[in-house]
Parts: C-alpha cells; sequence; structure tokens
C-alpha cells in the first residue's frame, strides 16, 4: 500500500500497523521514508539510496543496490520465509531498528551536534585559523 502523498498523520498511522517498508527509493542521499519507518518499528527493505548506508544495517534491515530488482523480490521472500519458521522475527527486528533511529537520530542528539559545529566553526574563526582575523 502506497503512502506517497498522504497527510503526515496517515502515513504514520500506516507505518506503525505494518511490519515491512519496502524502499523503492533513488539514490538521493539520506532518504527519509526509510527511517521514518524503522522509527515506527518497520523492518526496511530495498535501496538505500547511498546515503541510507548509514543506517541500514543489517541486523535489522535489508539492503538491496538500487537496480537489483531480482535480489529485492528474493530478499523480501527470504524475510518472509524467515518469519513464518520463526514468528516474530520481524517484531523484534523492527523494535531494533525504532531503537537505533531513536538513539542515532534524536532531537537532542541533532541539537547536541550543530551546537558543537557551531563553537567549532567560532573558535577557529575566532583564533584566525581560517586565515582572517
Amino acid at each position: 500500500m502506497s503512502i506517497d502523498g498522504l497527510p503526515e498523520h496517515e502515513v504514520a498511522d500506516r507505518l506503525r500497523s505494518s511490519a515491512v517498508f519496502l524502499s523503492f527509493g533513488y539514490p538521493e542521499g539520506f532518504s527519509l521514508p526509510p527511517v521514518e519507518a524503522m522509527a515506527s518499528g518497520c523492518v526496511v527493505v530495498g535501496y538505500h539510496g547511498r546515503g541510507g548506508r548509514e543506517y541500514f544495517d543489517p541486523s535489522f534491515s535489508y539492503p538491496v543496490e538500487a537496480g537489483d530488482i531480482i535480489g529485492f523480490a528474493q530478499t523480501v521472500e527470504e524475510l518472509l520465509k524467515q518469519e513464518l519458521s520463526a514468528p516474530g522475527t520481524l517484531e523484534n527486528q523492527g523494535k531494533k531498528a525504532m531503537e537505533f533511529v531513536r538513539v542515532n537520530y534524536s532531537p537532542e542528539r541533532e541539537a547536541k551536534e550543530i551546537i558543537e559545529i557551531l563553537r567549532t566553526i567560532f573558535t577557529k574563526r575566532n583564533s584566525g585559523i581560517d586565515g582572517q582575523s
């Protein structure tokens, strides 16, 4: 079921009620839909868009190289077989994905890193390291 074009609250509802998210994204840097799906507890299968390599951890997601349609289908098939043979696998991996996103992409961490970057820039600028005084 597609979530493209839905209002934000409907996207969130659908992601929370899904076990698997299929990412068909194009190489675009840091693709948000798979991270949003992980934050909602989904296991993500698909294209990482290059920048997504940062969060497509094989312990809770299934990266597939862009354009590998057969590999994509085989990965989904294997994931579903795994869930049939060991029920609860998807739920456990979804929880790992959710925790990973919560720890690594929290607003608190973002704010802290922005402050650190700005502090570094201002310190270098004020000390003349950038060639200016």
